[in-house]
């Protein structure tokens, strides 16, 4: 078996792996034989069909989402011990010992073809080949072996959520997600649509379960509509299917999957039987795994001694395959230096940034708050460079998302640098306080925020303000924002404020007023310092949700070295009016001298900006309708 790759100074932290080899061969003799259990249909029930299309499409293609889904529900079914988590990925041919167990003894009863392609798999005359998705240093698959039981909070249920329920939540601080499409991806990438689920837990003591599962299309058989749903396991007299535990499940999964379990050992294997290869032979496919890998899991393999440890490892028909160290990947390496840059900023490890790099906070919804960190790095980027090992170029003038987890949730593409021959690479993580947040702005495939999707109005402001101050910091690093100056027209600030009053048709005390900034008017240091003014103001109309938008011209004025302001809007509580701050915000800057359109994305959202005297910029905010607002401009100290 080929050496362990070098994954740079997480490995020398990893635990050694377990035993794996596909030559073993153990007698099928007095092999337990596992029982088809079709889900009948009943009140309410879901079509197989259904289940494998009801949590949409992700914008990555199905080895990615494969490697992306099963390698984040291992790393949360990590182990409290911080010894690591091992995943790994072997694509492997069964032997004909194997493919007869599996036919007589895991799945002796089949569906109707219409239904699974398993029968058609495990008979054809062709090599059989499975892929085997493996974790250890996690907690394995425990809890009760029914869902239809009520269990005290703090029991575990992870064997019902991933086995028998879809969609389940799974309640793990910081971590993924639900079950759902982490589990229906893998019926989707097989060509049989059946998954084979061996794993070890604690459950009075270590307790080892096997049991089959397949979701297809739905079919008749005799009297009865069956939804394409199956399990082999064990049916019990009230008519439910369990898993095979204990030796007989040990025995069947070593005469089975090509890793078995060591002494002490807990976590859980999956034997995807005929992984759809599409039109790749098995060796490409094997290598889009290592790509996928890469790509979606390469912060797991930076080392952060504040964090569990994560070993990938990928093999084919028993062979190692090399899995580049991100540190040295020819783009990689300039993401995992913004990763550095964040990790540091967040309490991590001393970092000493490179010339190349740099750090940014990421506010939200109130100046003060900073929900996250974004880090760029600059690198050369030359004409006809390539990689060596084939390695992915196309990654660079991306920002990467990722949570608490550092598992990848997307890379958004930006702007280049003007200059042709430099590129960079950003990364942008939410501090813990807000991880949740933008949790819940997940879509089930977990490949993007959508800040549209959450409920709670504090938390998708959260999420819909970091991502555009994100934007911002992403345009102004790429090319930094000029202010255009313009001629000082429009009222004063005092008959404007009263003017504002009379914003809303048919609602009094909505009004919008300025506090300014600087020194006070006809004071010794107003003449030596530069403050800002609302010149000019307009309305838009009530939108259908109750809401609108203002967008107010602010002059400089005054003298004195350009200064940078950011701007805080406050409701001005009127009467009873005791709704919350989050009624209204700031959306943005626009320069002029266009008068921006409402419900347009502002040139630069929230982020502080710099003027020098005379300069103007248009400001926008928005908020429920009736409210009185005021402004201030608070001056950013450097």
């Amino acid at each position: 078996m080929a050496e362990a790759p070098h994954f740079g100074d997480v490995a020398e932290h990893l635990q050694p792996s377990g035993h794996w080899a596909v030559s073993s061969e153990p007698s099928t003799g007095g092999l337990a034989q596992l029982v088809h259990k079709p889900k009948r249909y009943g009140e309410g029930d879901i079509d197989g069909s259904g289940v494998l299309n009801l949590l949409g499409r992700s914008k990555y293609d199905q080895v990615e989402v494969l490697v992306r889904e099963t390698a984040q529900n291992s790393w949360d079914a990590r182990d409290k011990t911080g010894r690591g988590v091992q995943f790994g990925l072997h694509l492997h041919r069964l032997t004909a010992q194997q493919r007869q167990v599996l036919r007589q003894h895991v799945f002796p009863e089949l569906p109707p073809a219409q239904s699974l392609g398993i029968a058609r798999e495990l008979t054809k005359p062709e090599d059989v080949w499975v892929l085997e998705i493996t974790d250890r240093g996690t907690v394995g698959l425990g809890g009760p072996v029914r869902n239809d039981i009520v269990v005290p909070p703090d029991v575990t249920t992870n064997f019902a959520d991933f086995v028998l329920t879809l969609g389940a939540p799974r309640d793990q601080e910081f971590g993924g997600g639900t079950y759902g499409y982490g589990k229906t991806i893998a019926y989707t990438s097989s060509l049989s649509g059946v998954v084979l689920i061996s794993s070890r837990t604690l459950h009075h003591g270590l307790e080892h379960r096997l049991i089959g599962s397949g979701i297809g299309q739905h079919y008749e058989h005799g009297s009865y509509r069956y939804t394409g749903r199956h399990w082999w396991g064990v049916v019990t007299q009230d008519d439910r299917v369990e898993p095979l535990t204990g030796e007989p499940a040990e025995r069947l999964h070593d005469a089975v999957f090509a890793r078995s379990f060591e002494e002490g050992e807990r976590g859980t294997s999956l034997l995807i039987v005929s992984p759809d290869f599409g039109e790749d032979s098995p060796r490409q496919y094997a290598q889009r795994l290592v790509d996928a890998a890469l790509t979606n899991l390469w912060p797991k393999l930076v080392r952060d001694p504040r964090a569990t440890p994560f070993e990938l490892r990928v093999f084919l028909d028993g062979t190692e395959l090399p899995v580049p160290n991100p540190a040295a990947h020819p783009v990689l390496q300039h993401y995992v230096s913004s990763l550095h840059a964040v990790r540091s900023k967040q309490g991590g490890s001393p970092y000493s940034l490179g010339p190349m790099t740099e750090v940014h906070e990421v506010r939200g919804p109130y100046s003060s708050e900073v929900v996250g960190h974004v880090a760029f790095t600059s690198y050369l980027s030359l004409p006809g460079m390539a990689s060596s090992d084939g390695a992915d170029l196309s990654l660079g003038d991306s920002t990467c998302w990722m949570r608490k987890a550092e598992l990848v949730v997307r890379y958004k593409k930006g702007s280049a640098k003007a200059t042709g021959d430099v590129a960079w690479a950003g990364v942008f993580k939410p501090v813990d306080a807000v991880d949740d947040a933008f949790s819940k702005s997940e879509p089930p495939t977990h490949d993007d925020w959508l800040p549209a999707s959450v409920n709670d109005k504090k938390l998708k402001s959260i999420v819909n303000i970091a991502l555009k101050n994100v934007d911002t910091a992403v345009g102004q690093f790429v090319t930094p924002p000029t202010v255009a100056a313009g001629p000082v027209t429009g009222p004063s600030v005092t008959a404007l404020a009263d003017a504002l009053a009379g914003l809303v048709a048919g609602v009094t005390s909505n009004r919008v007023t300025s506090e300014g900034s600087g020194g006070r008017e006809g004071s010794k240091s107003s003449s030596r310092k530069l403050r800002l003014s609302v010149v000019d103001w307009e309305a838009s109309e009530v939108f259908d949700d109750g809401g609108r938008e203002w967008r107010l011209l602010v002059q400089c004025e005054g003298q004195g070295p350009e200064t940078t302001f950011v701007p805080v809007v406050s409701i001005r509580q009127i009467g009873d009016d005791d709704r919350d701050e989050e009624a209204a915000y700031v959306c943005g800057w626009d320069s002029g001298p266009d008068v921006p359109e409402f419900m347009s994305e502002p040139e630069f959202p929230l982020l502080p900006a710099t003027f020098r005297s005379g300069e103007q910029l248009w400001l926008r905010l928005a908020g429920d309708a009736d409210l009185a607002l005021s402004v201030k401009f608070e001056e950013v100290k450097t």
